[in-house]
């Protein structure tokens, strides 16, 4: 990378990042992770790394925001890109320093993103309607 392809990488960074991580953000997380009956109540549930949120980004899965290493973005092209995309589609994303993120995060070594997200509405008319699948329903 050359160093005018970082100082525009910084730039396009720079414009994603709508706030920093909050010390009330980073307080939400950590609740949504220790607790279940935290996530049950405010359906919502936290997927991290950058396979998961992007898939979650590309299925159109209702995101409530990204929290992400400011760090690791600068130096990853993966992460950069999905990034790019979830602010493409207004997802709100959350900037943080390395070691402020790393204590959002519920693994060891962070790839550099999480993504809060809305449990889906699951009631057996939108399955139907939706899916054409075959369904098993187990009665105990």
């Amino acid at each position: 990378m050359t160093v005018n392809d970082f100082r525009t990488r910084h730039h396009i960074m720079t414009k994603i990042i709508e706030k920093p991580l909050t010390k009330k953000l980073l307080a939400d997380i950590k609740d949504l992770r220790l607790h279940a009956r935290t996530r049950k109540q405010q359906k919502l549930f936290i997927v991290e790394g950058i396979k998961l949120t992007a898939e979650m980004v590309s299925k159109k899965t209702k995101i409530r925001y990204i929290a992400y290493d400011i760090h690791k973005a600068e130096i990853d092209d993966d992460l950069h890109a999905l990034l790019l995309k979830a602010h493409e589609v207004q997802i709100p994303c959350y900037g943080a320093p390395s070691t402020t993120f790393e204590r959002a995060s519920t693994v060891k070594s962070p790839q550099g993103i999480l993504a809060v997200v809305q449990m889906p509405d699951w009631n057996l008319d939108s399955i139907l309607q939706k899916d054409k699948s075959t369904i098993c329903i187990a009665e105990h």
